[in-house]
């Protein structure tokens, strides 16, 4: 069982493990959720944009049809490469179409699964937190020091410097879901501020 926590989840980020290529990422905090399933796609493919690398699958449509999962999973690029299948989590129970794919794991291929806040005897959740081909890794709502390290992360990447009063504006903003910043990141490029040109790399950012 692989429920990872804290730290060991920066690192599997920084450093999925191939032999764990079943991921799954719920909780309640669904901004998270979605940035962590992005970082993951986008490490396991070479072009998240190209439709015969990464696979767009419905919990739902799975339901009705689990087999297609592996199916998928097991499927080679038409042009070779990596390949990847995310799957959202919808209201219907998907967990055959998970069990059929930890009995046959893919080598070549990661599935990340993107769900909502599963409670602890959810089939979903129960079935990946024993698999031994999988990782589960919780979302859950970030402490203050969490949203302070985020704010700085993101104005690091582009270049930027904050004041702290502005700082603390924005990690109120946040509050406890991440979505406030997902939804400014620029797919896929992950450029979060656009930097103009004639202005300086490094400047500071108030409010």
């Amino acid at each position: 069982m692989v429920t990872l926590r804290g730290r060991d989840i920066d690192a599997f980020l920084n450093k999925p493990d191939p032999a764990r290529p079943i991921i799954l990422l719920y909780g309640p905090d669904a901004g998270l959720v979605r940035e962590r399933a992005d970082a993951l796609v986008a490490s396991a493919v070479d072009d998240p944009s190209d439709p015969f690398s990464l696979v767009r699958l419905d919990g739902d449509e799975l339901s009705a049809e689990p087999s297609r999962l592996v199916e998928e999973a097991h499927t080679v690029p038409l042009f070779g490469g990596r390949r990847a299948v995310w799957v959202k989590a919808g209201s219907r129970n998907f967990a055959a179409a998970v069990e059929a794919v930890l009995a046959a794991p893919p080598t070549d291929c990661r599935i990340v699964i993107e769900a909502g806040d599963l409670k602890r005897n959810a089939p979903l959740r129960a079935i990946c937190e024993k698999a031994k081909y999988a990782a589960v890794l919780p979302c859950y709502v970030d402490t203050e020091r969490d949203l302070i390290r985020l704010v700085d992360d993101e104005m690091r990447d582009a270049k930027l410097t904050i004041a702290p009063d502005a700082r603390a504006a924005l990690v109120s903003l946040i509050g406890g879901d991440r979505r406030v910043i997902v939804l400014v990141k620029r797919s896929p490029t992950q450029q979060r501020f656009p930097r103009r040109e004639g202005i300086p790399e490094k400047r500071p950012l108030c409010l």
